[in-house]
């Protein structure tokens, strides 16, 4: 079965900008190598709005992703342009084998980007829905370490870390509501899909979960956000680990006293 093709649209100037921006300081980072530096999301389509976030597909050689730091590197050089641009950067950052991987599943920022960049691209491959939720606790770690990055930085201004905080727990959201449903394609809009994580999760209540996501327009207590954000990915991913053990019942996250590991 033909895989049907990404239209073909283009990046705004400003955003051809902010691309090229962010490509030249992450090659200008010592250390990592990246292979592909590739725009994906709604600024590389040229649908973005003005609060999208800049998404980046940063493939690095394998033997670059095992080494520690290397992802903290990156995400530090998107740090410095979310600063001074006032647009979140967002660097996805993968292995060469783990792209391979995620250009064969639908729905990712990997296939996304290597068919913008005009990649010729197999059919997909069905895969379970682990996949999916591991990829969207990856995505949330990206924003997470950001947060933990920027929490100090006197530079950096509170609505841009409430943006990465937003953005953490939407996806960590998501990756719960893909692990409740199967896989299936969750609301498109945030409020839709609190409100769906909340209806599956005993002993969450929809305002627990709208709680979660902090006021950007307020004073922001920085330590206690990241803590908050922090929670809810241990929580995520004790969920889906539950999940896998229980498939048949929908257990309410519960609160963990050490950081989880992504071994789901």
């Amino acid at each position: 079965m033909m895989a049907l093709p990404i239209p073909r649209v283009s990046p705004t100037p400003a955003d051809q900008a902010l691309f090229a921006e962010i490509e030249r300081l992450i090659r200008a980072v010592p250390g990592p190598h990246p292979q592909r530096i590739l725009p994906a999301g709604s600024r590389a389509m040229g649908t973005a709005r003005p609060e999208s976030d800049l998404d980046l597909v940063v493939i690095l050689p394998d033997e670059e992703m095992a080494r520690p730091g290397a992802r903290q590197l990156l995400y530090e050089a998107a740090s410095a342009l979310t600063v001074d641009s006032g647009v979140v950067v967002e660097v996805l950052a993968y292995g060469e084998a783990e792209a391979a991987r995620l250009a064969r599943l639908p729905s990712n920022p990997v296939r996304q980007a290597l068919g913008l960049a005009g990649d010729r691209l197999d059919p997909v491959t069905p895969e379970g829905w682990q996949t999916m939720a591991r990829d969207w606790v990856a995505r949330a770690d990206a924003h997470l370490a950001a947060l933990a990055g920027t929490v100090d930085d006197p530079n950096a201004s509170d609505p841009i870390l409430a943006l990465y905080a937003q953005r953490a727990t939407v996806q960590l959201l998501t990756a719960l509501y893909v692990a409740r449903e199967d896989g299936r394609r969750p609301p498109k809009d945030p409020d839709g899909l609190r409100r769906a994580v909340a209806l599956g999760y005993d002993g969450w209540s929809e305002a627990d979960v709208v709680a979660l996501v902090p006021d950007e327009t307020g004073p922001l207590d920085r330590h206690a956000v990241l803590a908050r954000v922090r929670t809810l990915r241990d929580q995520t991913v004790a969920a889906v680990q539950a999940r896998i053990r229980q498939p048949i019942h929908r257990p309410a996250p519960a609160l963990q006293t050490e950081r989880a590991g992504l071994d789901i």
